[in-house]
């Protein structure tokens, strides 16, 4: 059975790797729609995080999800603060008996540090040899140049988001050792303790 989730993000590499992070965190295939955090407030959401993770459940509702996942770029190693908007919002929903679940993670600096934290995911996806080394995002000034730039030296054919998607597939949380620095642990519990129940049932 495919989970059908409403996943909010930046832009289309959260669409095409988010997913399938969260597949292979859950061991279950995860399906629905995809949200811009951007087109949510055009669509009256509001300003701020807070209102538009508010709007995105209500969304989720009326589509038929079973949950929400919403991801957020830190933009700098120092986390943002984002997430505790996020949470925040959350609790205020609950406080008023609504209880759909929604998964939250704020990825240090972006995405692209959570992919390339599994280095043995990014050499499958890109077709290189073992020995390649792959440099940790904790040592990166930018994760998200340094995968574009091993897909332009490549020579991969596929554009960037298909690799990304590639490689989240590929991606193992026990291989992901810098996952406190980047978010990427605190996001696979709140999948877990969030969603993970849903495919349990």
């Amino acid at each position: 059975m495919t989970l059908k989730l409403l996943f909010v993000g930046d832009g289309a590499r959260d669409e095409a790797a988010v997913p399938q992070l969260v597949a292979g965190i859950l061991d279950t295939e995860v399906g629905g729609d995809f949200e811009p955090w951007a087109r949510l407030h055009r669509r009256g959401a509001g300003r701020g995080l807070g209102r538009k993770l508010l709007f995105s459940i209500r969304q989720a509702l009326d589509r038929g999800s079973v949950g929400v996942v919403a991801t957020v770029d830190a933009d700098q190693f120092d986390a943002s603060g984002k997430l505790p908007e996020l949470k925040a919002a959350r609790e205020q929903d609950r406080a008023k008996g609504h209880q759909l679940p929604a998964a939250l993670g704020e990825a240090i600096p972006h995405l692209e540090a959570w992919l390339i934290d599994d280095p043995v995911a990014v050499r499958t996806a890109f077709g290189i040899p073992s020995s390649t080394e792959i440099m940790s995002p904790t040592k990166l000034k930018s994760p998200k140049d340094e995968l574009n730039r091993l897909h332009g030296e490549c020579g991969v054919a596929r554009p960037v988001v298909e690799v990304l998607a590639a490689i989240a597939c590929g991606v193992k949380s026990e291989r992901c050792i810098h996952g406190e620095h980047t978010g990427f642990r605190q996001f696979a519990a709140e999948v877990a303790s969030e969603i993970g129940p849903l495919a349990k049932s």
